[in-house]
């Protein structure tokens, strides 16, 4: 009895932590092509996340892409327009149910065009494709850091950048 005590207060204590932690994404493989790129994550709770983009020769041909991915859909769950950081429209973006058959498992897509590529975010979990989304909304609009060599996110980027020497800095030759 005492045991299922001590059982009971440890699914409890996993539970409270499980639903008030983010959902964290750790990369595990990156393939890329040269007009397509995949990365996969695995979550916290070890479920894969996909994010990837497909690019075309033109608006009309990511356009076309689109809504044959979506009339490809089991279920449409949302077809809200978004707004990006930059202010930009997305008017086709699309949250829907697939069934894949090479693995006979329904999966939840978050896909949308910009320009002339389409995107999408893919997971078993619904949850865990909206959580992606967002945080990745908010990683790319984070305040710029300044590191403890002085440099700011923008600064020391560029390739080819050489080293430069401080005036106290002497080398035994200039004494």
């Amino acid at each position: 009895m005492k045991y299922n005590g001590y059982l009971l207060l440890w699914a409890f204590t996993f539970a409270l932590g499980v639903s008030i932690s983010p959902i964290r994404f750790t990369p595990e493989s990156i393939a890329c092509g040269p007009r397509n790129s995949t990365t996969s994550y695995r979550s916290s709770y070890l479920i894969q996340t996909t994010a990837g983009y497909v690019g075309y020769d033109s608006e009309a041909e990511a356009s076309d892409a689109f809504n044959q991915k979506l009339s490809e859909a089991v279920e449409v769950y949302d077809r809200t327009p978004k707004v990006t950081k930059k202010g930009e429209l997305i008017e086709q973006r699309a949250v829907a149910l697939f069934y894949h058959a090479g693995t006979g498992e329904y999966r939840v897509h978050v896909f949308w065009r910009e320009r002339t590529s389409v995107r999408s975010i893919i997971s078993r979990s619904y949850i865990h494709v909206t959580q992606f989304e967002k945080q990745k909304r908010i990683n790319k609009s984070r305040t710029p850091v300044t590191s403890l060599f002085g440099l700011t996110d923008d600064e020391g980027e560029e390739e080819g950048e050489e080293e430069t020497t401080t005036p106290e800095t002497k080398t035994k030759d200039e004494d």
